[in-house]
């Protein structure tokens, strides 16, 4: 999934997942042509969904 910047229609870059409470997840993209921000939270059915699916949200710290 990609998240497209309505001001220059460049890819949005992820740039940090928080865990603001218990069951939720504070997740913030950045656009690296307009600096143009946004975040998202999850709810808890959502958190337990990637959860129980072994995802892991996060920067890369290796090459894909």
């Amino acid at each position: 999934m990609k998240f497209v910047c309505l001001n220059c229609e460049t890819y949005m870059n992820l740039e940090k997942v928080e865990k603001p409470g218990e069951s939720s997840l504070g997740v913030f993209f950045g656009c690296p042509s307009c600096n143009a921000k946004f975040s998202m939270v999850t709810n808890a059915g959502e958190t337990n969904m990637m959860n129980s699916l072994g995802l892991k949200l996060g920067t890369r710290t290796e090459a894909a």
